[in-house]
């Protein structure tokens, strides 16, 4: 059978897995591929990073707000808001509960 659609039983949060620390450099592109070169081609059905949310006004909320940061980001950052930046973790949705398992017990990810 399909190993993508095998998950009777099993809600999409065994899937899942918590990726930390990431830098601001990274998107969910950078991270999608720096997976799949260590867990296998096509490994990876989805990466959800958490952003900041902005203030009406367009200001990032948050304890840390280094406006320098932000600039300098803005250049590498086309998809996203100017200025919002990524709380430093995401997400990251498996195939295969086999890859995902892998990929926990292994602990830090490595680009």
């Amino acid at each position: 059978g399909d190993t993508n659609n095998d998950r009777t039983g099993q809600g999409d949060d065994a899937f899942k897995a918590f990726l930390s620390r990431i830098p601001q450099t990274f998107d969910d592109v950078s991270i999608k591929r720096i997976v799949e070169e260590k867990f296998g081609e096509n490994c990876v059905v989805d990466v959800s990073i958490l952003y900041e949310r902005l203030d009406d006004d367009g200001e990032a909320r948050g304890r840390e707000s280094n406006h320098d940061d932000a600039e300098n980001n803005t250049k590498q950052r086309g998809k996203k808001s100017l200025e919002q930046r990524h709380r430093g973790f995401a997400f990251v949705t498996f195939s295969t509960l086999e890859q995902c398992q892998r990929a926990i017990e292994e602990g830090t990810v490595r680009g």
